[in-house]
Order: C-alpha cells, then sequence, then structure tokens
C-alpha cells in the first residue's frame, strides 16, 4: 500500500517542488531576513490558490464522471480525460478545438519560465557552496561581464546531459522527488551539536 500510495504522489509533489529556490540565491538578496521568508510564502500561497481555483474551474466547466468511450470531452469528463490532460479537455470545452493550441502554448511558456528560473537557481547553489569552501573555488567566480557563476552553469549543464541519456523521464522524477523529500527532511532535523554549540544557525 505504501510503495503504491507514493508513486501516486510522485506527480503532485515534483508540481509543488521548486517552492524554496528563491532561498538559493539568499547571499545576494537585500534584508533577506525579511523579503525571503516574504517571498516563500507570497509565492507558495498564490501558486496553492492558482491550483484551487483551476480545479474549481475544471469542476465547472466538465463533468466530473464520464464514459471512457465518449465520442467528446464532455461525454468523457474529468474521470476519462484523454491521457488525463484535464486542462486542455476544459480549454476545449471553452474555446472549441483551437483551445487545445492555447493549452500547448501555455505549457510551453510554463516550462520555459520554469527552467529559466531552476537553471538560474541552480548555478547559484554551486557558487554559494564555492563561497563557503565546500566547492570547486572556480565555481565562486562570476563572470566578470555578466556577473554570473559560469563556472555552475557548465557543470549543472553536462551533469543534466548525463541525466538525460542515463534513464527514462519516470525514472529520473522519482529520483528527484526521493532526493527533494530527503533533503527536505535532513534540513528539518535539528542539528545533534545544539547543545553544545553557540553559534546562530539555521537550524536553531
Amino acid at each position: 500500500m505504501l510503495p503504491v500510495l507514493g508513486a501516486a504522489m510522485v506527480g503532485s509533489l515534483f508540481s509543488s517542488d521548486a517552492w524554496n529556490n528563491v532561498t538559493f540565491a539568499g547571499a545576494e538578496v537585500r534584508n533577506p531576513r525579511r523579503n525571503l521568508p516574504l517571498a516563500l510564502a507570497l509565492g507558495t500561497g498564490l501558486v496553492s490558490l492558482l491550483y484551487v481555483v483551476a480545479n474549481v474551474a475544471y469542476l465547472s466547466v466538465l463533468p466530473f464522471h464520464g464514459d471512457p468511450n465518449g465520442a467528446d470531452v464532455l461525454a468523457r469528463g474529468i474521470q476519462h480525460a484523454a491521457q488525463d490532460r484535464v486542462g486542455t479537455a476544459a480549454m476545449e470545452v471553452m474555446l472549441g478545438p483551437p483551445g487545445a493550441v492555447v493549452m500547448a502554448i501555455a505549457i510551453l511558456v510554463s516550462t520555459f519560465g520554469c527552467n529559466n528560473g531552476l537553471i538560474l537557481a541552480g548555478a547559484r547553489v554551486y557558487y554559494a557552496m564555492a563561497r563557503d569552501r565546500l566547492f570547486f573555488r572556480s565555481a565562486g567566480e562570476l563572470h566578470p561581464e555578466f556577473r554570473t557563476p559560469v563556472f555552475g552553469l557548465i557543470a549543472q549543464a553536462l551533469w543534466t546531459t548525463v541525466l538525460c541519456v542515463s534513464g527514462t523521464y519516470s525514472d529520473l522524477l522519482n529520483y528527484v522527488i526521493f532526493a527533494a523529500l530527503l533533503f527536505y527532511l535532513l534540513t528539518g532535523w535539528p542539528c545533534s551539536a545544539c547543545a553544545a554549540c553557540d553559534r546562530t544557525c539555521p537550524g536553531r
């Protein structure tokens, strides 16, 4: 039962992941004690609200139950939407056949926007680690003109290429979610040295 539940949660957990990526550039944010929690709260809250509103829209436009052999999107309903693409089915009901094209364009814009944020934020992790002497020194150097962590961007691109040719998308998705949840757990776990530590750290 637990493996089945875990497999079912992969997609929803992946859609909610990356909420914390704004903290990757924490050292470069003005007044981080105020702005980082505010960005996390507003970003997570806004995305949660959008998810709720989107689902209300789906339920308003499409019937929940449907026939798997239905002739159109209304007959199939949410339960049997083609390839589980409920958003596309709702757009087809509202706009007709062009709705599928509009949804495809919206997904492309969303995907490229997400990739842009992940790529730029991810490279900042290597930069911060190098500045703390936890990674290669060259990763802590910025481009003289663009002020970007070139080493981190290149290393990230190479590693991503290796991952892309190493397995299927579903395999990578499962590994990413497992690693993300593991790190969230470790981040929230109190440090065993806190009782004897006089330094101020995020874990205290």
